[in-house]
């Protein structure tokens, strides 16, 4: 039962011998393992090699090349070597050691060039300095900008002032001119501040805000009605309405108690404006309408052409 074992003890010892070096059979672990002798190998896609010919590969591939290699096969060889020579120009050759080195050698010439140039970029730097206030120059932004006292400008034509002076100068025309003013300049002039008074006549002076009152408070006298009424029986004109106001005369009337005729006589705001000698006659009675604004006063006469009858005369009207 036992005389197999010798040979199976045999062989079993044979797979623990040490291959022969660079072997390139993969049938027992010491195929894998190696030999002491096996050569450097670097290229891990082959499928022959053995753990100790990887091993001594991956620490060939660890080691430093020589100064200046050219090859370009390792990641070794694109690094390079601490002794490495600049280099300032882009090639094919080279390591990255190289092209620091060149690097920072252009660098430090550059700084030392700056030194050169200190008075250049005193200049430069006063050119961010605030001009004099007004300044008329245009040859620097800092001309185009301004001073934070430049006086204010709303000229669109104007060539030699700053932003900061035309800034304060839309500002000033954006505001509110004072109350009535006559100014004709800009079109906050034209239209008009909260606290103008009414226009009701067309002037070359006056806002958008004066006429726009005097069209409301047209509105609103309209709404409440006056009258007033007299009679007369002379030829002697006397006042129907003789009133010192602002308002609207919207209408006429008058009757004749027999054939002798009546006379009206308007006058507004200090001037006559309408006169008829015959307005109504022969015990009838005449109408006339008016739409005519008075700024200062309403006189409104009647008498009796023919000193005979009663004039009964009516005259209607609005107050502010």
């Amino acid at each position: 039962m036992r005389i197999g074992v010798p040979v199976q003890t045999a062989v079993v010892e044979a797979l623990h011998v040490v291959p022969a070096a660079d072997v390139v059979t993969n049938v027992h672990v010491r195929d894998v393992v190696g030999n002491k002798e096996d050569g450097q190998a670097t290229d891990s896609s082959l499928e022959v090699h053995s753990l100790m010919s990887f091993l001594k590969g991956a620490l060939l591939l660890s080691t430093v090349p020589a100064a200046d290699a050219t090859a370009n096969s390792f990641l070794r060889d694109v690094v390079g070597n601490k002794a490495d020579a600049a280099q300032t120009t882009v090639g094919t050759t080279r390591s990255i050691i190289a092209y620091v080195k060149g690097v920072l050698n252009a660098l430090a010439t550059h700084v030392s060039a700056l030194g050169t140039h200190d008075g250049k970029l005193d200049t430069v730097d006063g050119y961010h300095g605030v001009p004099t206030a007004d300044v008329t120059t245009n040859a620097h932004m800092r001309d185009v900008v301004g001073n934070k006292e430049d006086t204010l400008d709303f000229g669109a034509a104007s060539t030699t002032k700053s932003l900061m002076a035309k800034v304060k100068g839309t500002q000033s025309v954006l505001s509110a001119p004072t109350p009535d003013s006559t100014a004709s300049a800009k079109m906050r002039d034209v239209v008009g501040d909260k606290a103008d008074t009414e226009q009701a006549t067309v002037v070359d002076t006056a806002s958008v805000m004066r006429y726009m009152k005097a069209l409301i408070q047209e509105l609103a006298q309209r709404g409440t009605a006056q009258m007033a009424s007299a009679m007369t029986a002379t030829n002697t004109p006397s006042d129907v309405v003789n009133i010192t106001d602002k308002g609207v005369l919207t209408g006429i009337s008058q009757h004749s108690e027999g054939a002798d005729p009546g006379r009206i006589i308007v006058t507004i705001d200090g001037v006559e404006i309408f006169a008829l000698g015959q307005f109504c006659y022969d015990s009838q009675a005449a109408s006339l309408a008016f739409n005519h604004r008075f700024n200062t006063s309403l006189l409104v006469e009647h008498a009796n052409v023919g000193a005979s009858v009663e004039i009964n005369t009516q005259v209607a009207y609005t107050i502010d």
